[in-house]
């Protein structure tokens, strides 16, 4: 069936907003790349039946910049896609003026989020050359600071993974320890049971004996009996020990694989995310060299412990000194506040901390004037966009 354009007005200024092929060109290349991921861009060149055999990503995303450039059914498709996938920033923002627009555009700059927002720059027909040049800047920076942080954390995703190889050795090493110990246990049982009948028939043949009219011969063959039982019995506590110490050593094996099956579902979980992170930042603009934290003292207040080694590692290979609290306050605040007065910025993912620990940073840090962020998570992944929010803070 084929596709009716929009033809309300030619006009673009007498209309509410510009259509796609309207829009400033500077704009072409971001709307893509930031409105519409890459499956999206490639569900819409399916729908338009354009076949995707021996196309790249970097095809896909150029064939799309391309279209959009003059009117035609790819794209009128696209306009359709992003005035539903945006509808309601279209309905909340779409008619509203340059002044107005402005302070919103930089609000949504800060959390990164700001798909919704270019498309309603893009075709509002209020905004200035000007107005358009700086969004165009801000985007460009904007997906610039993204690829250096998908970089930092492809090369966190290659050390997780030698750090993963490692702990599967060690806990492949850790079960054949457990099966060694528990073979172990099962010997030490069978040998106890046979030392416990052993002693049985020994008792028994000294009752027997015991009864014997022959004293003297009895006397001393249960002499020998008695000192037979008695080396019997020595045995078995020896055996006793030896059962106790192979039970104490299997229990310290299961504790430590449990922690180790722990670590390392951490790790696979952190490389995980990591992965999904880099492969939606993959079709975005060329790299620039990464932002640094300029030696700033970054405190980070609760998190997951067994990761500390890799918050510090991240800190500082981006140039910043690190500092840690667990969040603990039982002693009292004397320690998180000497802390907090050290550090530059303070990170408090709250996923992993107390609330009172929660209250005590926000309430520390206002006192000192201190600026700090609440996480919603203590991934290292969190953590790394944090780290570039300062950085890009510290650069402005």
């Amino acid at each position: 069936m084929s596709e009716t354009p929009n033809t309300s007005t030619n006009n673009p200024h007498t209309r509410e907003r510009k259509l796609i092929w309207e829009m400033d060109w500077r704009l072409y290349c971001p709307v893509i790349g930031a409105c519409l991921g890459l499956s999206d861009q490639k569900r819409i060149l399916k729908k338009a039946r354009i076949s995707l055999d021996g196309m790249s990503d970097y095809d896909v995303h150029a064939t799309l910049v391309q279209s959009i450039g003059s009117e035609s059914p790819l794209s009128r498709r696209v306009q359709r896609y992003l005035d539903n996938e945006y509808r309601r920033q279209v309905a909340d923002f779409g008619t509203c003026s340059e002044a107005e627009f402005l302070p919103i555009w930089q609000e949504g700059l800060k959390s990164g989020l700001i798909g919704g927002l270019l498309w309603v720059a893009a075709t509002n027909p209020s905004l200035s050359e000007q107005a358009i040049g700086k969004i165009f800047a801000d985007t460009h920076m904007l997906m610039h600071g993204q690829c250096a942080i998908a970089r930092q954390e492809l090369q966190q995703v290659k050390r997780l993974r030698a750090e993963n190889q490692k702990l599967t050795d060690k806990l492949r090493k850790a079960w054949k320890r457990a099966r060694e110990a528990a073979q172990a246990l099962h010997t030490s049982e069978k040998a106890q049971a046979e030392l416990e009948r052993t002693v049985r028939a020994l008792r028994v043949e000294n009752e027997t004996l015991k009864r014997d009219s022959q004293s003297q011969r009895l006397r001393k063959e249960n002499d020998a009996l008695r000192t037979q039982l008695e080396k019997a019995e020595r045995r078995l506590q020896a055996q006793a020990a030896t059962l106790d110490r192979v039970k104490a050593e299997n229990d310290h094996l299961a504790a430590e694989l449990a922690s180790q099956v722990e670590i390392n579902q951490l790790m696979r979980a952190e490389i995980e995310c990591l992965l999904q992170e880099m492969l939606r930042d993959e079709a975005k603009c060329e790299t620039c060299p990464n932002r640094d934290l300029c030696a700033r003292h970054v405190l980070l207040v609760g998190g997951i412990t067994k990761l500390r080694a890799f918050y510090r590692d991240l800190v500082e290979k981006m140039g910043g000194e690190f500092g840690y609290h667990d969040g603990g306050t039982s002693g009292g605040e004397r320690a998180l506040e000497n802390l907090i007065g050290w550090a530059d910025v303070i990170l408090c993912p709250v996923d992993i901390n107390s609330h009172h620990a929660c209250l005590s940073v926000k309430k520390i840090c206002k006192k000192w004037e201190k600026p700090y962020y609440m996480l919603p998570s203590s991934s290292v992944s969190s953590i790394s966009r944090a780290l570039a929010d300062v950085a890009m803070d510290n650069d402005q």
